[in-house]
């Protein structure tokens, strides 16, 4: 496996090296150490993450998904 930059692992997962970042603070993906800090295999890991934000996963919260005044009411 080749080993990747974040700017070059934004480009190949089609997002930004600060959305990497952020990835990367949530624990998501774990930066190794050294000038290629990312695996290839992590380009599937941020296209994953994209995914479940564009179904409405938050991360980072531990509110669920959605707004609260339009959720049905537990009974």
């Amino acid at each position: 496996m080749s080993a990747l930059s974040a700017s070059r692992l934004a480009d190949l997962a089609g997002t930004t090296a600060a959305e990497v970042q952020r990835l990367v603070d949530l624990g998501i993906l774990v930066a190794r150490d050294g000038p290629g800090p990312f695996l290839e295999i992590d380009v599937q890991k941020v296209r994953l993450a994209a995914a479940c934000e564009h179904a409405g996963q938050s991360f980072g919260s531990t509110e669920p998904p959605g707004n609260p005044a339009t959720r049905p009411a537990m009974r």
